[in-house]
């Protein structure tokens, strides 16, 4: 079956950047000596690949770069030695090509490819296999080796067959010395102990998977651990010894995860392991982790957490990473994608639910020893992830609105993108991939309907986990067959149809709305495009009033491509609005005509929660957005913004806060228009002031948040109001003269606010900040050394601030 699906996926031309697919893959047994913990870096290895002929051929071409050939051996399934008359790099395909006297043929069964080499892990970049380094409590630089060989890079460690189609089992055997351990996908088999003070790694042969998703680590690390179902899993975080005691939040979030991905997905993780290991990096990598099957990898400073003083935006954002690649187990790991133009199918999911399944409540078996799956017993829990992070309503700030901004750019490419060149394939690794592809997810998963979307799903992994190698027609597939089961489409309607025009159409429509009387007409086209592009959507039509919220996700009817006008019939009293995309499911922007925004912002002016929040934040995000396209004007959005007086809820409040600091921003080269535009934004936002004490520490709730939305529009201006000012001043002073341990409450953003507030330079306030850590009762105990390391951690990202004041981090 494996054979056929290869055969299936063509043949590259002579000067493509893939694989020419003559051969395959089918299990690799790697062997690698090292000396890191003796700070050599230099590493000998050996290959033996058991390959494939799907032609008659001459040639064996795979991936290698950085290593350094010693000797290459062919061998026939008898043992047989094969004459290999040579080989040649070709540098720009980065492959190696190896040229036999005699003709390779499919009818003779399997061959041994066998390469001898030496390679090194003393490299700049932290991907390939490379080394970093930690300092021990005793002031020592210890270093480690670990691996990154997504997307490309496990031809820079070990010669293979580096593109993600060609699946193949792997056998691991790695030495190091003995104060040092490995770790790799999958468990240790054995360890052997070697002369000259060395021992031998051999580990358990991995499921079928790619060569980016190949692990390992060789460290001198610690771990905390917890089995899962009895003996079924064991689940740990691994880290320097000196972090010893910061490991267990990951591992609580780890196991909470896990648990509820089998369950929602239907589908058990198949290795007997999983770990984290937070690796130590001098300089900031571009990726903050990677999902490796069984060995997951994660920039230390995202998965080491401090409870004293650490507080709730470093764990929501731990929770979300570990979920991200947790869904990678089953969404990348499980199923493979078949080439870089699916990137979407792994990341967009990925993105997804890691934000969607932060808030839900799962079945959970108990422990009685019934291993069949899914559960059929009774006996059942109920488990809740984490909901007080609001998670899903976070995914509109944190993802939603933001792709909106970025995809409305005229030279974005497509969900789906075919490219080969290796910096273009690393260069997929976007916003697009990820963010793009999870606001389509989300939308087609409350488009056809939650409980539908949930059953095609599961369909999607039980249907293709055998082969393990997916399309985006797979995924299409599933989800057609669940919505047709349930007449979740119009009878005419596909999901490869809707899918397509979203996935293969690069940026999003505008729907812009016009109302008479009961009849709504609604056209479409893409924002920002030009009269003779013809970019156009399945776009499902959600809407609200204020006493009928049917159709609030599931759409009232489906909006068709390459129509010029689309009339609908909604029965409202005259008085009553209809708001579109009221939750944001839809990743669109709706543009109403005058009268119909007037009548909207009259009702959100005398009754604003006749309008749920979520729609209240769309309402103001594509009015800016439309006003800064010159497709609508300010003096309507201003309106608009007036009735924000009365609002208490984040999310609006998210939204206008962003959108007004950039327009602070591009205002602040005219001095009159800026003293005009802050003059305003104390109006709408004094109330909020008045409602919520900016002294008051929340510990990351919606209020702090709110807090902070108070703090910093009120000092966006060049005369920002002395009120908000000499509160924050007062802040800050009780922060260093009374409570001194807040400090390691705050993020850098609320660093970057005492600065401003307290009007004196980031080091002499740092410096007052220290002395004050230093003589506090709570931290007394603290060496000099271990404040001087926090605050050279915070001091560049304060200093990043204050440049650039609009940085997310």
């Amino acid at each position: 079956m494996v054979l056929v699906l290869f055969a299936t996926l063509g043949h590259a031309s002579e000067n493509s950047y893939r694989l020419p697919n003559g051969t395959i893959p089918m299990h690799y047994i790697l062997r690698l000596e090292t000396a890191i913990d003796r700070n050599i870096f230099h590493y000998t290895g050996n290959v033996q690949i058991s390959i494939f002929t799907l032609q008659p051929t001459y040639r064996i071409v795979l991936h290698s770069t950085h290593s350094k050939l010693r000797k290459v051996q062919l061998r026939d399934k008898n043992g047989q030695q094969v004459q290999v008359n040579g080989t040649k790099q070709e540098i720009d395909q980065q492959f190696l090509v190896i040229e036999t006297a005699t003709l390779l043929h499919p009818r003779n069964g399997m061959y041994t490819l066998e390469i001898d080499f030496t390679n090194s892990v003393d490299r700049e970049e932290f991907n390939g296999f490379y080394k970093t380094s930690y300092q021990s409590t005793d002031g020592a630089v210890r270093y480690i080796g670990a691996t990154h060989f997504a997307p490309i890079y496990a031809r820079s460690a070990f010669p293979c067959f580096d593109e993600p189609h060609l699946k193949a089992t792997f056998e691991l055997h790695i030495s190091c010395g003995l104060k040092y351990h490995v770790r790799s996908n999958t468990p240790a088999r054995t360890v052997k102990l070697l002369p000259g003070g060395k021992q031998m790694y051999s580990f358990t042969t991995t499921p079928r998977m790619q060569t980016y998703l190949l692990a390992w680590l060789i460290s001198d690390f610690v771990s905390e651990r917890k089995p899962l179902d009895g003996s079924r899993i064991t689940v740990a975080t691994w880290g320097k010894p000196p972090s010893a005691h910061l490991l267990s939040h990951s591992l609580n979030v780890s196991v909470r995860y896990l648990r509820i991905m089998e369950d929602y997905f239907a589908e058990r993780y198949s290795l007997p392991k999983i770990d984290n290991v937070a690796i130590p990096q001098q300089n900031k990598s571009w990726w903050d982790a990677m999902e490796n099957w069984g060995l997951v990898t994660y920039q230390e400073n995202a998965i080491l957490f401090d409870p004293r003083t650490e507080g709730m935006e470093k764990r929501r954002n731990m929770v979300k990473l570990i979920a991200h690649e947790y869904t990678h187990q089953f969404f990348g790991n499980l199923l493979a994608s078949a080439w870089w133009n699916y990137l979407w199918l792994k990341e967009g999911f990925a993105r997804f639910y890691s934000y969607y399944l932060g808030d839900i409540v799962s079945n959970l078996l108990r422990i009685t020893g019934d291993c069949r799956w899914p559960p059929v017993s009774n006996n059942v829990l109920r488990f809740q992830s984490y909901p007080e992070h609001n998670l899903r309503k976070r995914f509109i700030t944190e993802v939603f609105y933001r792709e909106l901004l970025l995809d409305s750019k005229a030279n974005v490419p497509p969900m789906t993108y075919y490219v080969e060149k290796p910096k273009d394939i690393q260069n997929l690794y976007g916003h697009v991939a990820y963010a793009k592809a999870a606001c389509v997810i989300r939308m087609m998963h409350y488009a056809l309907g939650e409980r539908i979307f949930h059953k095609g799903i599961r369909h999607y992994i039980q249907q293709n986990k055998r082969q393990g190698i997916v399309t985006e027609n797979d995924l299409f597939d599933s989800l057609e067959l669940a919505a047709k089961q349930a007449d979740a489409l119009p009878k005419h309607l596909t999901v490869h149809e809707v899918f397509r025009t979203w996935s293969h159409q690069a940026g999003y429509p505008v729907v812009t709305v016009r109302r008479d009387g009961d009849q709504y007409y609604l056209t479409q086209r893409r924002l920002g495009e030009q009269e003779s592009v013809n970019s156009s959507w399945w776009i499902p039509i959600t809407f609200s009033t204020a006493n009928n919220a049917t159709y609030a996700t599931l759409p009232g009817f489906w909006m068709a491509p390459n129509v010029s006008v689309v009339s609908y019939t909604i029965p409202t009293a005259p008085q009553e609005v209809v708001v579109f995309n009221p939750r944001s499911t839809g990743f669109y922007r709706v543009a109403y005509d005058p009268a119909t925004m007037r009548a909207i912002i009259h009702q959100l002016t005398n009754n604003r929660t006749a309008i749920v929040p979520t729609a209240r934040a769309r309402l103001i995000d594509d009015a800016f957005h439309l006003a800064h396209t010159r497709e609508a004007n300010f003096g309507t959005v201003l309106e608009l913004l007036h009735y924000l007086r009365h609002e208490d809820d984040i999310l609006p409040w998210t939204i206008a806060y962003e959108n007004l600091r950039y327009l602070q921003s591009m205002l602040r080269t005219s001095e009159k228009a800026s003293r005009l535009l802050q003059s305003f934004v104390e109006v709408i936002v004094t109330p909020l002031v008045s409602r919520y004490d900016v002294r008051q520490h929340s510990n990351g709730t919606s209020i702090e948040e709110l807090q902070t939305i108070a703090i910093e529009l009120e000092n966006g201006g060049s005369n920002a109001s002395q009120s908000i000012l000499n509160i924050t001043t007062q802040h800050a002073n009780s922060t260093l003269n009374e409570t001194a341990g807040c400090f390691f409450q705050l993020q850098s953003k609320e660093l970057h606010r005492l600065i401003v507030g307290s009007k004196t330079s980031t080091r002499v306030l740092l410096e007052s900040i220290k002395n004050a850590l230093s003589q506090h009762p709570r931290y007394v105990c603290l060496c000099p050394r271990t404040i001087d390391q926090t605050l050279t951690q915070v001091l560049p990202a304060v200093n990043l601030l204050i440049v650039h004041p609009f940085l997310k981090f």
